[in-house]
């Protein structure tokens, strides 16, 4: 494992798994969320409260 080329394909290999992992999580985010992020329901508009 001392050759420069094969340690960059395999850092390569790594970073594409990782690539793929996180846009499989964040379509699982998604997908679970209804199609929007908590953040957005968290600071959803609410209009004016009237007493």
């Amino acid at each position: 494992m001392s050759d420069p080329s094969i340690q960059l394909d395999i850092h390569r290999q790594r970073v594409a798994e990782m690539i793929r992992e996180a846009g499989e999580h964040s379509l699982a985010r998604t997908t679970a969320s209804g199609g929007r992020h908590s953040r957005h329901r968290r600071f959803r508009w609410r209009g004016i409260r009237t007493p």
